[in-house]
């Protein structure tokens, strides 16, 4: 495939599809630079297919086909020049694998996680990737199935409902979400409170964090007594999205602890800490008990300030009713309630105050800061009905062009928790009511700081190869990266037709003087080729400054993770968003 941005052809913003046109299109190159606001009308004329496939979204669903192939520091070949200051670890994983015997599963998130890694040093870099050996993937490959665990859909042909309440015991370390570091440590994490252990800078697995409960091969168990009470089950956790101190390198992450025998008992959310010279002990910040009859809520992500975690307590609980009679959790294990609650932890005291709001889901916090006695914080906000980004991402809804494209989209909301106990909220970016973005990303130095840049993988995106001002919304599967700041209303994005970016992680220069002077890495898939390449974008101007091919092809990854070379632990933004 030809180069996205030849160095003989300066249009800014142009289209892929350009420069797959013949000769005597390409030569007019120059003229249209100089007519950049003005030139889909000749190119429509020259090339009339062009604009009729602006939408090409035809290689979506490759991005979710098997990957088995697994490498080892393969040098990396660079179009264009990497900025000398990206130097660390790059870790993101993802499901890697979707079948397996003759079976499938059913929703995006359920694959057999594989780590994509890539060490970068001097404007080199070196790519590895590698499935998890997890209970999850060994069982399944002796037994020829998808092993009985807690999955997001069910498998084709159906198994989770006869498997029952094995799936609830069963191997449930199937971790890629994040990978997260404090301290020396290393971990990959879900929303469960199974972890990871790494070593070797995410290249080995040592063993796998549980509960007691749990029965998984090669694992410790947690070792503290005061933090999750014995007569509960405690398998939902805030462990991804937990938050490092970038001073003390103590972790600190959520635990959600459910009622066996319904309400006879209370439910709580319970915070906790670990110390990275204990790493399986945590210790007890704050346990905060649930209305009787409302219980613990599921939580990807939450917010941290410098004296604060909060806790976005939304309606979406986990019934262990039908967990247990093997329904998985985007088809029946996880059931709505009514109001959303904001559960604020003094870091200091464990003390909780505690906000009510009507009823919203949630993804990601954006960014969480205090102003005087309030605290803000923006967030990916749902609906209820959407089930956030459960449903859509179930295999019979990706794979139903018009189901996705008519699903609702998110929402970017500011939530401002008043010193008096009132909750306001404002939606930000209201007139951009057709696209919608996830995975956020900002400059970490800005983090718990009232900020304006924010990044964001956005589908239903804009065609900004034509035109960096568009707001003509795509199809779901179009997708981009977004960039907006919130103070100026400027908006850009990176945008290709047929090809997939993957979240990208912002490394912030350390000489820059503004909030976006830095670089946007991340993995894109190439629907045109059925390959996979490595970006960095100027995270000011979003033009792409670099691109090396990738020896594999990457499904659709998870979220990012960038760990400097001078740093024994993360910077702040791997822990917070």
């Amino acid at each position: 495939a030809l180069p996205i941005s030849p160095p003989s052809c300066p249009l800014p913003y142009h289209p892929p599809v350009l420069f797959r046109l013949p000769l005597y299109c390409r030569l007019l190159c120059p003229l249209l630079q100089v007519c950049n606001m003005f030139w889909r009308f000749p190119l429509a004329l020259l090339v009339p297919h062009a604009v009729a496939t602006a939408w090409d979204d035809s290689g979506f669903l490759n991005w979710f086909q098997d990957s088995l192939d697994e490498k080892l520091d393969v040098p990396l070949e660079f179009e264009g020049k990497v900025p000398s200051y990206i130097s660390g670890r790059f870790v993101q994983a993802g499901p890697g694998r979707f079948t397996m015997g003759g079976m499938k599963v059913g929703h995006a998130f359920d694959g057999f996680s594989k780590v994509n890694s890539i060490a970068f040093s001097e404007g080199t870099a070196k790519y590895t990737t590698f499935f998890l050996q997890t209970a999850f993937l060994n069982n399944s490959l002796k037994s020829g199935r998808v092993t009985p665990a807690m999955t997001l859909g069910e498998t084709t042909p159906p198994s989770r409902v006869k498997d029952g309440p094995r799936n609830a015991m069963g191997s449930n370390d199937n971790n890629y979400v994040k990978a997260v570091k404090f301290g020396d440590v290393e971990l990959l994490a879900s929303d469960t409170v199974v972890a990871s252990k790494m070593s070797d800078d995410f290249t080995h697995l040592d063993y796998s964090i549980s509960p007691r409960m749990a029965t998984l091969p090669n694992t410790k168990h947690w070792s503290d007594l005061d933090v999750a009470p014995s007569e509960h089950i405690c398998i939902m956790g805030t462990m991804a999205h937990g938050h490092t101190d970038p001073d003390t390198g103590v972790f600190t992450g959520v635990v959600a602890c459910m009622s066996p025998i319904g309400e006879v008992l209370i439910d709580y959310h319970i915070v906790f800490t670990i110390d990275p010279a204990e790493p399986e002990r945590r210790h007890l910040l704050a346990r905060i008990p649930l209305p009787r009859g409302r219980g613990a809520s599921y939580m990807h992500s939450m917010g941290v300030t410098p004296k604060h975690v909060v806790l976005i307590a939304e309606p979406l609980h986990l019934s262990m009713a039908d967990t247990l009679m093997g329904k998985p959790m985007s088809e029946g294990g996880l059931v709505l309630g009514n109001e959303t609650l904001f559960q604020v932890v003094d870091r200091a005291t464990g003390s909780v105050r505690i906000f009510s709001a009507p009823g919203f889901l949630f993804g990601h916090v954006i960014n969480c800061w205090e102003e005087g006695g309030d605290i803000v914080m923006d967030v990916t906000w749902y609906t209820m009905e959407s089930y956030s980004f459960f449903h859509v991402f179930l295999f019979k809804t990706l794979e139903n062009k018009e189901a996705r494209d008519k699903w609702p989209v998110n929402k970017v909301v500011r939530f401002r928790l008043r010193a008096d106990g009132a909750v306001e909220s404002t939606t930000l970016l209201a007139e951009e009511p057709d696209t919608a973005f996830e995975l956020p990303k900002i400059n970490p130095n800005y983090a718990a700081k009232e900020y304006c840049v924010f990044y964001g993988w956005q589908s239903h995106a804009y065609r900004y190869d034509l035109d960096q001002s568009s707001k003509e919304a795509g199809p779901f599967a179009a997708a981009a990266v977004g960039k907006r700041n919130i103070c100026t209303g400027e908006r850009r994005g990176w945008y290709r037709a047929n090809e997939y970016p993957a979240e990208h992680e912002f490394i912030p220069d350390p000489e820059g003087q503004s909030e976006d002077d830095g670089a946007l890495v991340g993995i894109v898939f190439d629907g045109n080729t059925n390959s996979s390449y490595l970006q960095v974008l100027d995270a000011r101007s979003m033009a792409q400054v670099a691109k090396a091919q990738l020896p594999v092809r990457v499904p659709f990854p998870v979220h990012t993770s960038f760990f400097p070379q001078s740093s024994s632990s993360s910077n702040e933004i791997a822990t917070l968003i």
